[in-house]
């Protein structure tokens, strides 16, 4: 059981959403969400499990083969488990669902449907309510990122991924006294290539903000215990594990960000790839700003989540699961919706995030300006 959400909230919070929601009872099997279908529910599970699938269409001679071994037209490949206390649909929030997604009841549940409408007005008019319900939000799509990543391990990856430019979206949903605090706050530092900003395991103690250069994300191949990781050098007959890069880093990546739940380790190891230089922000100030100040506490949360999402997405890609993406050689559907399609609000918001990135590397400058000059983002 979860109780992220529940533990997150406040009891006025949870009358609220009672007042506003519904049970509702599914049997197994039964599909909550498929395709492009719209859908303007959240659910947040009472009891019982839930799988999120995507569809595999069946354009060769392989799809096809295991299509008629499952005697099935489509196949399926299960993305991710959820189950009790966890919520289903949060993505909506942020306009960033994947379109061609499925969800279907793994067996006989009940569910608390809340109506989006009224979930999204309740966060623009209350801010300490949308601090911690995005602050539980955030900690759960994080912990459910790293389930999926953890399938990475042991899957030999075609091709090196970068990062979407939509990481960007996260300083969209900031203000400028929120860049301004992290620029006070943070410590301008030219990293070293080869450094390790992360270890697989171990505290993340800061928070960076990658301002020039690259990183590389990787994982361990074979999956251990923090307590081994973290104690390695202390036993000879250690072995270490072969390592993976599963994505790249460049400027505009906020790293270190996901630590904020139940556990506060690093699930990933990151280290630069050439001289780079970042904003680092210690764990302790930003836990103190978080506490003390409600409004970015909201809008952090937010971002948070909003990154979750956006790598959700990138590590379906990576496992290999089909996804309906738009392809240069292919003439754009209107009527198809795609994954990597952006609506106007977004391409505006991306414009902003771009901005205020830009800004950040003009002040940076101009309290740094013994250092070199930093190349700005453009568009």
């Amino acid at each position: 059981m979860n109780q992220t959400l529940l533990s997150g909230l406040d009891n006025s919070d949870i009358d609220w959403l009672v007042s506003v929601s519904e049970i509702k009872q599914v049997n197994s099997g039964q599909v909550l969400r498929q395709g492009d279908k719209s859908i303007k529910t959240l659910y947040l599970i009472i009891e019982g499990n839930l799988k999120i699938s995507l569809p595999q269409p069946t354009d060769n001679r392989l799809h096809r083969a295991f299509a008629l071994l499952e005697d099935s037209k489509v196949l399926e490949q299960e993305l991710i488990s959820v189950t009790t206390g966890e919520l289903i649909g949060e993505d909506l929030l942020f306009q960033s669902e994947l379109p061609s997604s499925k969800v279907i009841a793994d067996s006989s549940s009940r569910l608390l449907a809340i109506p989006q409408k009224e979930l999204q007005e309740k966060l623009d008019k209350d801010l300490a309510f949308s601090a911690r319900f995005y602050k539980a939000i955030a900690i759960s799509l994080s912990e459910r990122l790293v389930k999926l990543t953890d399938k990475l391990r042991s899957k030999r990856l075609r091709r090196r991924t970068n990062a979407s430019k939509e990481v960007l979206l996260a300083f969209g949903e900031l203000n400028d006294s929120d860049i301004d605090w992290m620029i006070k706050n943070g410590n301008y530092q030219t990293i070293k290539a080869e450094t390790l900003l992360f270890q697989e395991g171990r505290p993340a103690e800061k928070m960076y903000i990658l301002l020039d250069g690259f990183a590389s994300v990787t994982l361990a191949e074979t999956a251990r215990s923090p307590l081994e990781t973290a104690f390695a050098a202390l036993d000879t007959s250690y072995s270490v594990t072969s390592e993976q890069e599963i994505i790249a880093l460049q400027r505009g990546e906020i790293l270190g960000e996901m630590p904020f739940g139940v556990s506060q380790l690093s699930s990933v190891n990151v280290r630069c790839l050439e001289d780079s230089r970042v904003l680092a922000i210690a764990r302790n100030l930003l836990a103190t700003k978080l506490q003390d100040d409600i409004g970015f506490s909201a809008r952090f949360y937010r971002a948070v989540s909003l990154l979750a999402i956006e790598r959700f997405k990138t590590t379906v890609e990576l496992l290999g699961y089909k996804r309906r993406i738009y392809s240069s050689e292919k003439t754009l559907a209107s009527s198809v919706p795609y994954d990597d399609e952006m609506s106007d609000n977004r391409l505006d918001n991306l414009t902003l995030a771009g901005s205020r990135f830009n800004w950040m590397l003009k002040q940076l400058k101009t309290l740094n300006n013994n250092q070199h000059d930093f190349n700005i983002i453009t568009g």
